[in-house]
């Protein structure tokens, strides 16, 4: 059982050169015992490949979220995961 949780945000838009980067380091991190820890990509509705790139980590990680982020701006996905966190 985890005695404590984090949850990490990642809002994005159009960052196909970097997101894959951003996660493989984000999921290398080594996290204390008992720690369990929630990834969420909330994507700015991306018009490059972003998306496309994040789903194969979606469906490797089940601790990785990739929701849609509608309001398009950083306090509008930090407010997705502060609510469904």
């Amino acid at each position: 059982m985890n005695e404590y949780s984090v949850d990490i945000a990642i809002p994005v838009l159009n960052e196909e050169l970097y997101v894959e980067k951003c996660l493989d380091s984000v999921l290398s991190f080594d996290l204390p015992e008992g720690c369990a820890v929630k990834i969420w990509v909330l994507d700015g509705m991306s018009d490059d490949s972003t998306k496309k790139l994040v789903e194969p980590y979606v469906l490797q990680n089940e601790n990785l979220v990739l929701k849609d982020n509608l309001g398009r701006i950083q306090s509008s996905a930090m407010n997705t995961v502060i609510e469904e966190g």
